[in-house]
């Protein structure tokens, strides 16, 4: 009984930093696929900067589905979502532009910052709250 006195604590401590560590990759891994999948959205649309298909994108990251029905997986008052684009110069004709020729590239770029509580990790003195950063680039390819 005194030696699982003395070792309980030490159990709890590594319960508590597994339990953190595996719910921080868990929404880490949901965060990164939601983001991987609005950027592959957005370079498949006509037009990534229009409201309505950035809207459907961001549905993406927080949801998992463009669907207005599915409920968020993650917290979206903890997210920051940027989209945008940029434009690849390929004077150096490196890659084929959409027409075949050399033409600019477009790229779509998807970022999303979150900020992750860990309050079971407070005793390991980590920053808290954690902040995850996502970001993905796809080329823009239009419908």
């Amino acid at each position: 009984m005194f030696e699982f006195a003395i070792a309980l604590p030490i159990l709890l401590i590594i319960f508590a930093g597994g339990w953190e560590l595996a719910r921080g990759l868990w929404t880490y891994e949901i965060l990164n696929k939601g983001v991987r999948d609005a950027a592959r959205y957005l370079a498949r649309v006509d037009d990534p900067a229009a409201a309505g298909n950035q809207t459907m994108a961001l549905r993406l990251v927080l949801s998992g589905d463009i669907d207005l029905d599915e409920p968020p997986r993650i917290d979206y008052q903890k997210v920051n979502v940027t989209m945008g684009t940029r434009t690849f110069d390929n004077s150096a004709a490196l890659y084929r532009s959409k027409d075949g020729g050399t033409g600019d590239i477009d790229v779509v770029q998807v970022r999303a910052d979150m900020t992750f509580d860990a309050p079971l990790l407070g005793f390991l003195r980590l920053p808290s709250p954690i902040v995850f950063s996502v970001a993905n680039e796809e080329r823009h390819i239009g419908d």
